[in-house]
């Protein structure tokens, strides 16, 4: 079913924006209707289901930032931080810091409109993972060990209907010549984003498939974990991009390599001779296209935007210190988020940031949570990071929240069964003792 919903909402957004609306809202309408689930888990359910459409307005003529991805970040918020009891003074420190730099990044830099639209881009990254992370005690008493299956099971189908968007986008234009969604030409490619005007991008969050695969197996997910991998892998070859290539043959191999605690290890670490030829197909099947032809190990240029933004950084104190702006660059953004980040921002925010990241992977460690983190964290380090931060805010909130499950299952924190009149126990008074019977 979560395929189907993702999937229907992809095509229905490409085809005519309304219609892609109305899915959205009876998907919403399925999800919120099923029982036996907090209202937490049907919101997770629906920021992964409509996650392939962060990139789009919920209605044309719309602002970019009027996604759905945003308005259900801002519902996690306003449904989350009721339930935090009391907030680190340190994250305190760091959520101001972030917040007031950035708006005087915003003042200092004269961007206009589309400066303020990257600060709120770029707040969406940050405030969300910190807030689930503050509030995971109540988190870890709302989800057990059957929600966080369901929620993975829900971003593996995404993720599918991700893969297979592409690979219907790609047939429909090269057979039919059909475009639907967003295709980019060059001048001896073609490149197939889908509902992400940047191929780059996608091909990174295509490689979460890839990575997802070990969670999978060892949940049992066998086929999925396969077809997964295999559709996600063809289709980042045909997205036409290294991202995704790169990424997910890496992190899987870490994966595999360092599996979660609790894990067989020597077993798991079998299965690196199956990803290692899952690895050499998918460079194979790119050095014999196009794309490939060019090089694969080409920069393209990358490090020279490294150095103009680095030159451009250092030139006064003021860009030093709060950065140059979001949207005010001279040429080409460098791809890559750390230095864009820096750049961007300046050194005191990207700091911040920066030691907030770490602090989440070292929350994430020995959970096979972490990998889908690492992933996009990789990707992030071969494009512009700023055109996938709702994204990657997505799957920051998915697996911090699955990692609080995981510690209440591991603690054995489960919730106690209500005691309704039906089942209450009472007293009675046999032979002046007291003696406790339940009633039917």
């Amino acid at each position: 079913m979560a395929f189907l919903l993702a999937f229907v909402n992809i095509v229905a957004y490409l085809a005519a924006p309304p219609a892609g609306f109305a899915t959205v809202v009876v998907t919403m309408v399925i999800v919120g209707v099923r029982r036996g689930r907090s209202r937490l888990e049907k919101l997770l359910t629906m920021l992964v289901l409509t996650m392939p459409l962060y990139a789009l307005p919920v209605l044309p003529g719309l602002h970019h930032v009027a996604s759905w991805t945003t308005l259900l970040l801002v519902a996690l918020l306003v449904m989350v931080i009721p339930h935090i009891t009391r907030m680190s003074p340190v994250i305190l420190v760091a959520l101001f810091i972030i917040v007031a730099f950035s708006i005087l990044t915003g003042l200092s830099s004269g961007d206009g409109a589309d400066g303020w639209y990257y600060i709120a881009q770029f707040l969406m990254f940050t405030v969300p993972a910190v807030i689930v992370y503050e509030a995971r005690s109540w988190i870890r008493a709302t989800l057990d060990k059957d929600a966080a299956n369901r929620l993975l099971s829900t971003l593996a189908s995404t993720q599918l209907a991700l893969a297979i968007g592409v690979l219907v986008q790609w047939q429909l234009h090269s057979r039919l010549g059909i475009s639907l969604g967003s295709i980019s030409f060059f001048a001896e490619r073609v490149t197939y984003d889908l509902t992400v005007s940047a191929y780059s991008v996608l091909s990174g969050l295509l490689a979460i498939g890839i990575v997802l695969a070990p969670t999978l197996w060892r949940r049992g997910r066998w086929k999925m974990a396969v077809i997964l991998a295999v559709v996600s892998s063809f289709a980042i070859v045909v997205n036409s991009s290294r991202t995704g290539i790169i990424v997910g043959a890496v992190v899987l191999g870490l994966a595999i390599l360092f599996p979660p605690k609790g894990a067989r290890r020597f077993g798991a670490r079998l299965a690196i001779v199956p990803a290692g030829i899952l690895a050499w197909w998918m460079y194979d099947l790119y050095a014999g296209s196009v794309r490939g032809r060019e090089g694969f190990l080409d920069d393209n240029g990358r490090f020279e935007t490294f150095r103009n933004a680095f030159d451009r950084m250092m030139a006064t104190d003021e860009n030093f210190l709060l950065g140059v702006g979001y949207a005010d660059y001279e040429g080409v953004a460098p791809h890559n988020f750390v230095v864009e980040t820096l750049v961007s921002s300046g050194v005191i925010v990207s700091a911040v940031v920066f030691a907030l990241i770490v602090g989440l992977l070292v929350y994430l460690r020995q959970s096979e949570w972490q990998y889908s983190i690492w992933a996009l964290l990789g990707a992030s380090m071969l494009f512009a990071g700023f055109y996938a931060v709702k994204a990657a805010a997505v799957i920051a909130v998915l697996m911090l929240a699955l990692r609080a499950a995981d510690n209440a299952t591991q603690r054995g924190d489960v919730a106690p069964p209500a005691v309704g009149l039906a089942n209450q126990e009472r007293p009675e008074m046999m032979n002046g003792s007291q003696k406790t019977r339940r009633t039917a």
